[in-house]
């Protein structure tokens, strides 16, 4: 079940505020899914940037919110991504406290939008501007494409989500995406159960460059009667510019 709640924040990535399941308005979402296409290209040149000049700290932790005591941290971890060659490695270098040499490939946060883009309407019922950390921004929401597929129970809750995607009007990115479950999804006769998750992810602008500035997850699911209830919060820090090193 695990390996489920991780495929959903990958694939979605966004904090929901109990979003009430609705139908798309019937307006035309062309204006939304005009300035969708437009950020989702613009997302893919910003990806290959931060692949090959960008670095970063990374925060992985796990909280338990069940009972009465608030959030209870589970399991902390600290690592450093950067670049190396074509790829990205990780180094966790702190678990639970402790000191860790761990490496890996790692990746960037995925492109959000792309992924969002294949499985949801994008509609705005007319222009709504805001301001968010200062900055203005207009406001998109999402809704699932009717009979989308489906090819495994991360995609059965995918498909139960909707949520709101807030464009910063400056510089033309998503600055925030917000979505939660709409219904509880249960499988095998009810022994497997998700009633709740809700996503957010957020990113920011840095050396002209679009990065992942926090993703956070909180979901309850069942197995035989067994609940966990958690909140997994990946925190993106002290990004830095490694700039490319002239040809010999």
């Amino acid at each position: 079940m695990r390996k489920i709640i991780v495929l959903a924040v990958v694939l979605l990535v966004a904090h929901s505020l109990n979003i009430v399941a609705q139908l798309p308005p019937t307006t035309p979402p062309n204006t939304a899914e005009e300035i969708m296409k437009r950020i989702i290209n613009k997302e893919k040149e910003n990806n290959a940037l931060k692949q090959k000049y960008i670095s970063f700290k990374k925060i992985s932790e796990i909280y338990s919110l069940k009972g009465n005591k608030g959030a209870i941290l589970k399991n902390k971890e600290i690592a450093f991504v950067h670049p190396e060659g074509d790829i990205s490695v990780e180094d966790i270098v702190e678990k639970n406290g402790k000191p860790v040499k761990i490496r890996s490939k790692s990746s960037f946060p995925p492109n959000i939008n792309e992924k969002l883009a294949g499985r949801y309407i994008f509609s705005m019922s007319q222009p709504e501007i805001q301001l968010l950390d200062g900055q203005p921004v207009t406001v998109i929401k999402m809704f699932p494409k009717p009979n989308a597929p489906s090819h495994g129970r991360a995609d059965d809750i995918a498909n139960a989500m909707s949520g709101i995607i807030y464009i910063d009007l400056e510089n033309f990115y998503t600055k925030k995406l917000e979505a939660g479950l709409t219904r509880k999804k249960s499988w095998a006769w009810g022994l497997v159960s998700v009633e709740k998750l809700d996503i957010s992810f957020e990113q920011k602008i840095f050396n002209n460059i679009i990065v992942v500035k926090s993703i956070t997850a909180v979901y309850k699911y069942s197995i035989l009667g067994i609940e966990t209830y958690d909140k997994r919060v990946f925190t993106y820090s002290d990004y830095s510019y490694i700039a490319p090193q002239p040809r010999q």
